[in-house]
């Protein structure tokens, strides 16, 4: 039986983001790349994004096309299933308000569209307060489907659409939400404090030239930044409330980020309290709990690892997760704390291989199709 093909187009191709999901794109079983879009002041040739094999033939098969941004003489929906936007927030705020009139799936890797809060007055508020734009179109955000995996995948069974908004959740947000959603939505710990140190690599801040991710301002340093204000602090906290075992207590997040001297990669230390209830229990009874939430949420996921530290072996090393679309989650406490230590790739599980899993599961494959190590193996080479 021929598989069917889906037929892909991304925008924002050039940015480290954007390079990582062509890459993905390239080697994925079911995809069809068509085109990637420029804008005209911005044009550029995938050729010169260096992605060859080792004996330095190109990769890049023939008959994907550049196409001018928004041209009006494109038909997208005769010609495209998907398109991603791997794009700044401005001009994925822009974009998706022209596209989202098309019967066409859009996956929007900014973080634009992720804060719905119920009113547009809230909307308009939080993202001046954390991203500092005018959020013109707020009415759009009660469109979209949060995409983060495993956790909202049956939102796409439930509601099925040809037409789907996704929006690709922040990378420091998955590390976080990752490790603290089984317990807080079991009522394993309190929703406060949470307090949450995490680092990553420089590739997180983007492609664009800062003097602050030059080489000698990063070398030997582990500098904290956006210190209270970092704009992933209120998408943390709205998605730990969410189905959240204490529906009348809010979570009150103390999140610091701090830049690592390496390329990618985040770890994300978090310290919690052990609930009223579980604070009675035993040891053994406590680690039960652990492993039971974990188990509840990640059994059919496999795409992640958890387990206590000095027990799992490895369960906290960053080498393990980069270059792969893996979540790291190992842990450790005593009769009143836990400490939690969740890794993943910045740019994967916190960028690009998200968004293929969101794809994935709206044409009904398995979230780790495209995914796995043969397919990475081929990615590596690229």
């Amino acid at each position: 039986m021929k598989k069917q093909m889906i037929r892909v187009g991304i925008i924002g191709a050039r940015g480290y983001t954007g390079t990582e999901l062509l890459k993905l794109l390239l080697t994925h079983p079911y995809v069809d790349l068509k085109y990637y879009f420029y804008s005209p002041e911005r044009a550029f040739s995938l050729d010169e994004m260096g992605l060859y094999e080792r004996n330095h033939t190109s990769l890049l098969p023939t008959g994907i096309s550049l196409l001018e941004l928004l041209d009006e003489n494109f038909d997208i929906p005769s010609r495209l299933d998907v398109i991603f936007l791997a794009t700044p927030n401005e001009v994925s705020l822009e974009l998706v308000s022209k596209l989202s009139s098309h019967r066409i799936h859009l996956i929007d890797l900014s973080g634009v569209f992720r804060l719905n809060y119920p009113s547009h007055e809230q909307i308009k508020e939080q993202y001046q307060k954390y991203y500092k734009i005018n959020h013109t179109h707020p009415e759009l955000l009660s469109k979209f489907i949060y995409g983060l995996i495993p956790f909202y995948k049956n939102q796409y069974q439930d509601i099925p659409s040809d037409s789907f908004l996704v929006a690709n959740p922040g990378c420091y947000v998955t590390s976080v939400l990752m490790a603290l959603k089984p317990l807080l939505n079991e009522g394993l710990i309190l929703p406060d404090p949470i307090i949450v140190d995490a680092k990553s690599g420089t590739s997180g801040a983007g492609k664009k030239a800062s003097e602050n991710l030059l080489f000698s301002e990063v070398y030997n340093e582990c500098l904290p930044y956006k210190v209270i204000h970092h704009q992933h602090t209120p998408e943390i906290e709205f998605f730990l409330n969410k189905e959240s075992h204490y529906q009348s207590q809010k979570v009150k997040l103390v999140f610091t980020p701090h830049l690592l001297p390496i390329h990618r990669g985040i770890i994300s230390s978090i310290y919690v309290k052990w609930s009223k209830e579980m604070v009675k229990r035993n040891a053994v009874e406590k680690m039960e709990s652990l492993e039971n939430a974990y188990f509840k949420y990640y059994s059919d996921y496999p795409l992640i690892d958890w387990g206590r530290v000095g027990v799992k072996k490895s369960i906290i090393n960053m080498k393990n997760v980069i270059n792969t679309p893996r979540t790291q989650v190992g842990y450790d406490f005593d009769e009143e704390n836990i400490c939690l230590f969740s890794q993943i790739d910045n740019l994967l599980k916190g960028a690009a291989s998200q968004a293929i899993e969101n794809m994935n599961l709206i044409y009904n494959h398995s979230p780790e199709t495209g995914l796995t190590r043969t397919c990475l193996s081929k990615m590596e080479s690229l």
